[in-house]
């Protein structure tokens, strides 16, 4: 037994360096495709940083802006906080799937992005960002959404082929 212990060792050793490696090499690879996480939106014609909330809400992380929580005009979004909707027969995870997809949309490209005279509601300022508002619309994740008087007929037309 004492002569095979020596070969016991250096196949035991043998086969552990591999897998012990193996987790670095993942590690590795993983990194290099890494997705750029970061959200952008083109705001008053400058380049900002932004964490979206759900797909009709940000806030600004960096520059001028930093800190302002703006309200998009114009359509909305269920919360993305969580299942928090219900509608008839449906669950409230059906609809925070909804919820999701539109926050996911908005951080998918940069919007162009404007502020508005007046208050977006809970502190916020009223951005206007309108590709976004018509894709979203488009995509089924918002409904139109005004204040004060209708809607915009073109989007209202969007909202029923959606």
């Amino acid at each position: 037994m004492s002569k095979l212990a020596p070969l016991l060792r250096m196949l035991v050793v043998l086969c552990l360096v591999p897998l012990l490696a193996m987790p670095v090499a993942a590690k590795k690879r993983s990194s290099k495709k890494k997705k750029d996480t970061r959200q952008w939106v083109v705001l008053d014609g400058r380049k900002t940083r932004v964490v979206w909330n759900d797909g009709d809400s940000f806030r600004v992380i960096r520059g001028p802006h930093k800190e302002m929580r703006a309200r998009l005009a114009g359509y909305n979004t269920l919360e993305s906080y969580g299942p928090v909707h219900f509608w008839g027969p449906m669950h409230g995870y059906d609809l925070y799937d909804n919820a999701k997809q539109g926050t996911e949309l908005a951080k998918s490209r940069v919007w162009e992005c404007s502020t508005k005279e007046g208050g977006g509601g809970y502190g916020r300022t009223l951005v206007e960002c309108p590709k976004l508002r018509e894709e979203m619309i488009r995509q089924g994740v918002a409904h139109v959404f005004a204040v004060v008087g209708n809607g915009d007929p073109k989007l209202i037309e969007i909202q029923l082929e959606a």
